[in-house]
């Protein structure tokens, strides 16, 4: 199952980590360099730097695949 998370900070950092855990394909958005670093430093994560109401963001993270 794939999983888009759009947002940052340490909530998203640790329910991206706990979706991993158990088995699910998390994409992430962020708008924020900074945390999108961050947050690319979760393993087997998937991270778009962008601003999720972009639609041309929203088709670099797949969400037309995601569940």
């Amino acid at each position: 199952m794939k999983i888009i998370v759009v947002g940052g900070g340490m909530k998203a950092y640790f329910l991206a980590k706990n979706l991993i855990s158990m088995g699910y394909s998390v994409t992430m958005i962020n708008k924020n360099k900074e945390d999108a670093l961050q947050l690319a430093k979760i393993d087997r994560a998937t991270v778009v730097h962008g601003d999720a109401t972009l639609p041309e963001i929203l088709e670099d993270a797949g969400t037309h695949t995601a569940d």
